[in-house]
């Protein structure tokens, strides 16, 4: 959200329980795993990592361009060991790797045909999945230890979300069509298994999902849309199990 603060929230009471001041508009924030630590980028192109509960800076880079713009930071993630930090540039430039303790810069890769979106790493942190933000390009598995793209998606772009399910075997995609795909990968072959229509729109714009999430058992994958609405699917069948409408839906 555009603030100037992050607030962290006591789930069973649904009572603030911390307010993080910054000093520029936010623009997308992330919860280490062990909840110790919080990432977050503004618009100014500032790159922070605050402690959970002191507020205090662990550290912070300014992440702009030589000529002074803003590279907007598109979202940010920690590994499963909270060691990195991976995020995505809105330039179509980078997905840098940081070193989570220093902010030292790991690896970056790119320019790619597009913007790298969001970012998800599998369980065992070996692995990074991202899909293009406009759905131009190929979405991608990096190796984190070979620093390297281990392999394209075989459909030729579209893909706007991907994320891995808990089990780190499977993937699932978001296509610019409104259709879902779940993938099968072993860490060497990626492979289509199943897809199924999650929107069903003749406007384009109508059938952008936004973001998916597996269940932590990876039974169920809950989907967003343009809508306002959360739609939750049974990951065996593709059947649509619930929709959830928010009060502006």
């Amino acid at each position: 959200a555009r603030n100037r603060v992050v607030s962290t929230w006591n789930l069973e009471t649904g009572e603030a329980a911390n307010i993080l001041e910054h000093d520029a508009n936010l623009k997308t924030i992330s919860v280490s795993n062990d909840q110790q630590w919080i990432a977050g980028s503004d618009w100014g192109g500032n790159f922070i990592v605050w402690g959970a509960e002191s507020g205090n800076e662990r550290w912070r880079i300014n992440t702009n361009g030589a000529d002074g713009q803003p590279n907007g930071i598109n979202h940010v993630a920690f590994s499963p060991d909270d060691q990195v930090i991976a995020t995505t540039y809105n330039d179509r430039r980078l997905l840098v790797v940081f070193d989570a303790t220093s902010g030292e810069e790991e690896f970056a890769l790119g320019p790619f045909q597009d913007s790298p979106h969001k970012v998800s790493f599998s369980p065992d942190g070996r692995w990074i999945v991202t899909a293009m933000g406009n759905g131009m390009g190929k979405a991608m598995i990096i190796n984190v230890a070979e620093r390297k793209v281990a392999t394209h998606f075989s459909q030729e772009g579209g893909h706007m979300q991907a994320t891995f399910d808990p089990s780190g075997d499977r993937i699932a995609t978001a296509h610019v069509d409104g259709t879902i795909n779940l993938w099968s990968w072993n860490g060497k072959q990626l492979e289509n298994v199943m897809s199924w229509p999650a929107i069903h729109s003749h406007a384009p714009g109508d059938r952008i999902i936004f973001n998916l999430a597996f269940s932590t058992d990876g039974t169920y994958l809950a989907s967003t849309d343009r809508k306002n609405r959360v739609k939750v699917w049974n990951v065996r069948s593709g059947e649509l199990l619930a929709t959830l409408k928010s009060r502006d839906a």
